[in-house]
């Protein structure tokens, strides 16, 4: 396994519970056994150009 994917996977790991990244991830089900997965996407802007 790459090095750092296995850095950016417990970097996002530690971070995702925090204020600040509410709204950058959400949690879905996935798969036959009710399997958790998390999708990380950037949040909606709240500002047009």
């Amino acid at each position: 396994m790459d090095i750092a994917y296995e850095y950016l996977r417990r970097a996002l790991s530690k971070v995702k519970d925090r204020p600040e990244m509410a709204g950058w991830w959400r949690s879905e089900k996935a798969g036959e056994r009710n399997e958790r997965r998390t999708i990380y996407r950037r949040p909606d802007a709240d500002f047009d150009l």
